[in-house]
């Protein structure tokens, strides 16, 4: 690595720690002003990172962010049965709409192959 390229590093990741600290000196003093407001904040475990309905995978240094969907441990994948009572048109939009989230939030054939597969059970 050329000397532009580590000073562009360390600035970089200076960067980001300025930002990390100003959010969470941020949040701390929302926190502070009213006892019913609490801002929560996600840190990286792992070098994953859920962020909404999607994961941020940065554990392998050769690709750089690889994005997948995310659901919580209190997701119980209770969805509509396709065989129920319940006009056609709902069963495909709800196919449809997983589908999409899935194919639109994953970055890696892998990662939407697996998804789908989760889908299926």
């Amino acid at each position: 690595m050329g000397a532009r390229e580590v000073k562009a590093k360390n600035l970089l990741t200076f960067t980001a720690d300025m930002w990390m600290t100003l959010f969470v000196y941020l949040t701390t003093y929302i926190n502070g002003k009213h006892p019913n407001i609490r801002f929560a904040m996600e840190t990286e475990v792992n070098h994953n990172l859920p962020f909404s309905d999607l994961l941020l995978d940065n554990s392998n240094p050769v690709q750089s962010l690889v994005t997948s969907v995310f659901r919580k441990s209190t997701y119980t994948g209770l969805l509509t049965n396709f065989l129920s009572f319940s006009p056609f048109s709902y069963k495909l939009g709800l196919t449809r709409t997983l589908v999409d989230r899935t194919f639109k939030i994953n970055n890696t054939w892998t990662g939407f192959h697996n998804n789908i597969k989760e889908l299926m059970q």
